[in-house]
């Protein structure tokens, strides 16, 4: 029961820390959806009449692989989103964040908690997003409000996952590797998956122009959903054993 207390604690510890220093890139998220909303609309692939599910299928669209192209939108918010969580394992994170060790008292309930920590930013970019998107549909009277189809919810849910899934993997691989190579290293991925379809290329997962739900020689989202939740999970196990010798102290 004292470890529970102890773990809770540490998480809203970390809550406590890091969410504050986040609100100016929540603000930005806020900003940029629209400009993101705004970019080229592929009209022959949305079927969804509910405006707002449209509007944020704009956002995550991408490119076909058949043609690529570069959608800023769907760039510029992957960065934020990727920013948001980057270096929250490193040492400086675990020196401004060290009550939170103290009240866990375990190098692997600490790494547990960061997790839940950037799942829990990654969650509030997200729905900052949709917050702002809905705004915006608001905004400009659109009236087409229809129910949530199975079409929809892929729209709405698989980037989330994948946003998620980009989230972990960066953050363990920040465990083995200094933050700012390791944001790096995601930022190659995105820029060559935007030219290059693969399930190898993980951040074809958020570009809903490769999900056999819209494309049929897209990706195959019966694929997609187990490598995203298999990612998260070895992220999390990778980044535990790595915490457990790691020098997170020291300089």
């Amino acid at each position: 029961m004292k470890k529970f207390q102890r773990y809770f604690g540490s998480l809203k510890y970390s809550l406590k820390l890091f969410l504050p220093k986040k609100l100016p890139l929540f603000l930005t998220i806020a900003l940029a959806t629209v400009p993101a909303v705004l970019v080229e609309k592929n009209l022959d692939i949305i079927e969804s009449h509910n405006t707002f599910v449209q509007n944020v299928f704009w956002i995550f669209q991408g490119s076909l692989s058949i043609q690529p192209s570069v959608h800023i939108g769907w760039i510029f918010i992957h960065i934020l989103f990727l920013f948001s969580v980057c270096g929250l394992p490193a040492r400086k994170s675990f020196h401004d964040d060290s009550s939170s060790f103290m009240l866990t008292g375990n190098r692997v309930l600490w790494w547990l908690v960061r997790c839940l920590t950037v799942w829990v930013i990654v969650t509030v970019d997200y729905f900052v997003l949709l917050a702002s998107t809905f705004g915006y549909t608001i905004s400009q009277g659109k009236t087409e409000w229809t129910a949530l189809t199975r079409y929809d919810l892929v729209i709405l849910i698989i980037p989330y996952f994948a946003m998620l899934t980009y989230a972990f993997v960066q953050t363990a691989l920040s465990t083995v590797i200094n933050p700012a190579v390791s944001f790096l290293v995601m930022m190659i991925m995105m820029f060559a998956s935007n030219e290059i379809q693969s399930y190898l290329l993980i951040m074809n997962y958020s570009i809903l122009l490769r999900n056999d739900a819209f494309i049929s020689t897209g990706l195959k989202m019966g694929v997609i959903i187990p490598i995203m939740v298999g990612l998260i999970t070895l992220s999390i196990i990778i980044g535990a054993l790595v915490i457990r010798k790691k020098d997170i102290i020291g300089k």
